[in-house]
């Protein structure tokens, strides 16, 4: 009956969990709940299909008022049709099988409850632990109190001889009185010794449950250690899985995998696995924000070795220092102004990092929002002519040079004809007309925001020339657009 039972309860499991999920392979949600305490908490959810044959729920409460965390890690597997529970784990410890039927039963509460729309979960924690001194507290007193005793009799018994000296006080009643004393000590210190020895077995019995609590340390550190990597192997999983041209996405998953497996604690692991993005707008977001992850240019080559940055600051060094890429070279991309649809976006953005402007709860947009002022300025990558100076409708004011074809270049591209460089979003027209001729570094320009742009940012692209190209310049000539900037 407990079997029949059971296998009721999961199937209703996997068809809530089914309801919320979906056609998509994973689903995760937080929300704001309370304790059987009143106390406020967040409450995280996420569902992870794994093949046709597997589905893993992970559950986390985090109150907000106190360290202390509740986990809940769920395995179901399909065989022969049949949906049954293959792991499960409590604070990544072993489910007690006396508790497994309720939290299967409070689970599928739970589940149903946000299938219907529902915030209001009642969820209980371990309570708070007492202090260990309160246990000895009043056996400690208690010694005190017969040390004191015995000091106060032995300043007693000075005074008794001093006056016996000095007073002429009779002897019998002296003797009377040290022997009334010499009793009190007696029993005093059997006293004493009983209070000890109980004393003493008490921190025995301490000693064992220290030892003990010890024991579940390092069976909890080996619990996280295990979780830690499984988990990151998942999240590794799912980043092979995602589309090609979801490049964005896929580094950021690759990059939270790596902070899980850093992880000094469940509450901070589980805080990444939530962070995973759902699209490329999040991952672009996530990237460029994250103090954890900021890559300044620095921390890449230009594509051919002679080339400088094509950013820097007013006066400053052309190091790559205090830039950053927003969006990178894809053959695939989501339209950064909610314009629905997908194009190629065969350039790199680049921004200032002091323009990020901070995110507000209430920023729902996927959208890096910046501010304008001093973004940097704009240089030519190489020694080079202007063919191109214009306000286009989709790129702003834009600029064109072109460089020569160095022997590293035709190395790589044979059939080259012309090598360009592009610049679009400037802040205004730029200074070097078409005809000039600029410098290595030579400023042509500020960052901008001009055109269909969703803020301050450089475009750039660099162009190869040849029959065989895939895209049509302004000229009317075929080119190809390729990475301008590599991993170092």
């Amino acid at each position: 009956m407990d079997r029949d039972l059971r296998a009721k309860i999961i199937q209703n499991i996997l068809s809530r969990s089914e309801a919320l999920m979906g056609e998509r392979d994973t689903y995760q949600r937080q929300d704001r709940v309370s304790l059987v305490t009143g106390e406020p908490a967040r409450y995280y959810l996420r569902m992870q299909r794994e093949g046709e044959d597997r589905l893993v729920l992970t559950e986390l409460i985090l109150p907000e008022e106190r360290q202390s965390t509740l986990s809940f890690f769920w395995s179901f597997l399909r065989e022969g049709g049949e949906w049954t529970l293959a792991a499960s784990s409590r604070n990544d410890g072993d489910m007690e099988q006396g508790l497994l039927m309720r939290e299967l039963v409070d689970l599928r509460e739970r589940l149903e409850e946000k299938e219907n729309g529902g915030g209001g979960l009642y969820l209980e924690l371990p309570s708070r632990n007492r202090p260990f001194n309160g246990v000895l507290r009043p056996f400690v007193k208690k010694s005190y109190s017969h040390i004191y005793f015995l000091i106060a009799s032995a300043v007693l018994v000075f005074g008794l001889f001093t006056t016996l000296f000095t007073g002429n006080i009779q002897y019998n009643r002296m003797v009377r009185i040290v022997n009334r004393l010499d009793r009190t000590i007696e029993t005093s210190a059997t006293l004493n010794e009983n209070v000890l020895e109980d004393l003493n077995r008490r921190i025995a019995s301490v000693a064992v449950d220290l030892t003990a609590v010890e024991a579940s340390l390092q069976r909890e550190q080996q619990n996280l250690e295990f979780n830690r990597f499984n988990m990151s192997e998942m999240v590794k999983q799912s980043a092979a899985k995602l589309p090609s041209w979801q490049t964005t996405r896929r580094t950021a998953y690759y990059y939270l995998a790596a902070l899980i497996e850093k992880s000094a604690s469940f509450g901070e692991m589980y805080y990444h696995f939530t962070r995973l993005p759902q699209s490329e707008n999040e991952a672009e977001l996530l990237l460029a924000t994250d103090q954890e992850n900021i890559l300044e240019l620095d921390s890449y080559d230009m594509v051919f070795s002679h080339l400088a940055y094509p950013v820097r600051t007013d006066g400053g060094e052309n190091d790559g220092k205090g830039f950053i890429i927003s969006s990178g070279y894809t053959s695939k991309r989501a339209s950064p102004l909610g314009e629905g649809g997908y194009r190629p976006h065969y350039a790199v953005d680049i921004i200032n990092i002091s323009n990020i402007l901070k995110l507000t709860p209430a920023n729902y947009s996927e959208i890096l929002v910046r501010e304008d002022e001093i973004p940097g300025a704009i240089v030519s990558v190489d020694d080079g002519r202007v063919i191109l100076n214009e306000d286009n409708h989709d790129y702003g004011w834009c600029v064109e040079i072109e460089h020569k074809v160095t022997s590293e270049i035709r190395a790589t591209y044979p059939e080259i004809t012309r090598f360009t460089t592009f610049y679009a979003h400037l802040a205004g027209q730029s200074n070097a007309k078409v005809g000039d001729t600029v410098g290595r570094n030579e400023k042509i320009g500020d960052i901008g925001n001009t055109g269909k742009s969703t803020g301050p940012h450089l475009h750039i692209e660099v162009r190869i020339y040849s029959p065989k190209g895939n895209q049509v310049g302004s000229e009317g000539q075929k080119f190809d657009g390729i990475n301008p900037l590599v991993m170092k």
